[in-house]
This record gives C-alpha cells, sequence and structure tokens, in this order.
C-alpha cells in the first residue's frame, strides 16, 4: 500500500515503533499487516494492523479473548468491544452485550457461521435506524455474497413492508480476520423495525420484575407436541393484559424445532407456528392469535373462499400484501418460504 500515515501522540518520552524513534506529528511509510511493536517510557505494546477493503469494516474483541466458545455452543452469548469504520474513520465504538451464532442449518453445516449481536444501547448503524440487536450473515451459499442485500434491497424497492435494511462489510475478531458478511436488521417489532404495538414490551412492564424466562409453561409440549392439531402452548404470566388483539410477530416453523420455542400453536391442517413476540405470551393471548389465524386459514382452504363464520380470507389479511409477497418468494426461489423463517404480523 503507497500511503502514508501520521503519528500523534502526547508522550513527552521517546517512543519506537518497531525499534525506530518516532517523532510527534511525523510521517511514517503505512506500516504492513500485522503484529507491530510500540515502546513508550519504558513500557511495550502491540500493535495490530489489518488491511481491509473500501467497505466497512467491523472489529469485534471479545472480553475473554477466546472466539472458539462461541464456535462450540450456539447458544454461549460472549461479551466485548466493537468498532466499526465506514470508510471514513470510525462510525461507532463501544461495548457490546452479546455476539452468538445463530441459523440452524447454516449454523450446523458450514464452517463459516452466521451470528446475532447485540448492544447495550440502542444505535444507529449507516442510518438504518436505532436498535440493539443486528444480524451477521455468513452467506455460505452464496458465492457472489450479495444475494441477502440485493433481495432485501429489492423487497423494500417493491413495497414490502419492513424489509430488513443492510450493509456488506468485512467482520475482525480479536484481530483475526473472519470474512465477508452482510450486516442485517434483525426480525423483531420496535419503531424502527417491524412498527407495530409491542405486546411482549406491555407483558413486561404489566409483570415488573419477573423474570420470565423461569416462569412456568402451559399447554400442549413435547417433541410430539408439532403432531398435535390444534393445540396451543403458552406461557404462565403472573399478570395478564386486556389487550389481546395485537401486536403480534408470528413465524412458520419447521416441525423440528417448534418444541424449542415458549409460545405457539399448531393450526388444524397441521401448520406449527411460533409466537416471535410476543415470545413469552399469555394462554389468553395464544388463543386469541391462533383462533384468528384458524379463521383465516379456514377460509383460505374452502373453494369459496369463505370461512364457516361467513367471513372471506381478505377481512383477515392484506390481500395485496400477501400476493406480493407470494410472487416475490416465487421469483426468487426461496426455499424457506412458506416453510420456515416466514413471518407475519398483526397490529
Amino acid at each position: 500500500r503507497n500511503q502514508q500515515m501520521t503519528v500523534d501522540f502526547e508522550s513527552s518520552e521517546d517512543v519506537y515503533l518497531d525499534g525506530k524513534r518516532v517523532k510527534h506529528d511525523s510521517l511514517v511509510d503505512a506500516l504492513s499487516e500485522g503484529e507491530h511493536s510500540i515502546v513508550c517510557a519504558g513500557e511495550k505494546y502491540t500493535l495490530y494492523v489489518l488491511y481491509g477493503s473500501d467497505i466497512p469494516i467491523m472489529h469485534i474483541t471479545t472480553q475473554s479473548g477466546e472466539f472458539d466458545q462461541v464456535y462450540e455452543d450456539k447458544s454461549h452469548k460472549e461479551p466485548g468491544y466493537v468498532v466499526v469504520l465506514n470508510g471514513e474513520g470510525i462510525a461507532y465504538e463501544g461495548e457490546l452485550e452479546y455476539i452468538k451464532g445463530r441459523g440452524n442449518s447454516t449454523w450446523e453445516n458450514f464452517v463459516k457461521k452466521p451470528f446475532n449481536i447485540k448492544f447495550k444501547e440502542k444505535i444507529n448503524l449507516f442510518d438504518m435506524g436505532q436498535a440493539k440487536k443486528w444480524c451477521l450473515l455468513a452467506n455460505s451459499l452464496d458465492d457472489t455474497l450479495i444475494r441477502s442485500k440485493l433481495v432485501s434491497d429489492l423487497a423494500d424497492k417493491v413495497g414490502i413492508h419492513f424489509s430488513s435494511k443492510s450493509v456488506i462489510l468485512d467482520l475482525y475478531v480479536d484481530s483475526e480476520y473472519i470474512g465477508n458478511y452482510t450486516l442485517m436488521e434483525s426480525v423483531e417489532i420496535g419503531t424502527n423495525r417491524v412498527n407495530i404495538t409491542d405486546l411482549e414490551e406491555l407483558n413486561e412492564i404489566a409483570n415488573p420484575d419477573v423474570d420470565f424466562e423461569t416462569l412456568p409453561l402451559g399447554g400442549v409440549r413435547g417433541e410430539e407436541s408439532y403432531a398435535q392439531n390444534g393445540s396451543y402452548k403458552w406461557v404462565e404470566l403472573p399478570r395478564t393484559l386486556n389487550i389481546i388483539s395485537g401486536g403480534y410477530l408470528i413465524e412458520y416453523e419447521l416441525a423440528s424445532r417448534y418444541d424449542e420455542e415458549a409460545s405457539g400453536f399448531v393450526s388444524l391442517y397441521g401448520q406449527p407456528v411460533i409466537l416471535k413476540s410476543p415470545e413469552h405470551a399469555s394462554k389468553e393471548q395464544v388463543e386469541y392469535i391462533s383462533s384468528y389465524y384458524q379463521d383465516f386459514e379456514d377460509a383460505a382452504r374452502n373453494s369459496d373462499g369463505y370461512n364457516e363464520k361467513g367471513k372471506h380470507y381478505s377481512k383477515y389479511i392484506d390481500v395485496d400484501s400477501m400476493a406480493k409477497m407470494y410472487v416475490f418468494q416465487e421469483y426468487l426461489k426461496n426455499l424457506d418460504a412458506g416453510l420456515t423463517s416466514f413471518y407475519y404480523y398483526k397490529d
């Protein structure tokens, strides 16, 4: 690289870079990639130089200094510190609540792993809006490395609401290059995400100082629960809300993964559906949304489009939105469409 870098420091002591004395505000030839030695006032430091492309860079320093734990256990949450560079300088730096594994087949079957990250505060990365949670997609099946971003950008252009925004970047962890990733908005309820009523937050307000992860679970559960058509499951909240009509973010899921989720239902036609939000739903909330979905499914499966209540399926869904999503998924040949990681929302 035919570049120079300015050395700027406040120490009154001599500073040595790789054994050579340097002056304040002096220019030195660009350093080669790798480790370099800095000595100042008798103290020795190590400088790591990383070369990237012109695209943004995310550098994560794990708290433990060991990233192997994340690879060994998808559920392991490793805290750390993150620096994001946007080509013009530092776009963000601060504490990272955690980085952890994500995905199912993409996690299990490929060397290059996808990750979820969560910041300790809501931040606005690359003008995508304030949020704490983000995804790092590995694109292991995509040699072009652009399909995830291309699809999300195209979905937004054709008017599919709440399509996740994304940015392509290079990822480094503990000074090691991990690879090229797509930083993408997580699918969740939020002002800058799926902007509907946050029923999970209302449940938390109604149940202050309650650890939802420790609450008793109700309903039909177990490895074969997905086969119990018409069944549902919920969380025993100490206090329930009168507000049950929304908002809901629900997801089609594979039968084999249904048992892992806290709240959900199986339709009369055998479709496993999990509640992405509220994740910890009360019995009344699950009964409401499962009944609403069932009325829609009954109408959609009848040749005339009406259910036994005399209501057309258009009373339950935004038909234009549904049609647009259907055509979009078929055009892209998305294997997961209507099967898994496939979302509906109701405000």
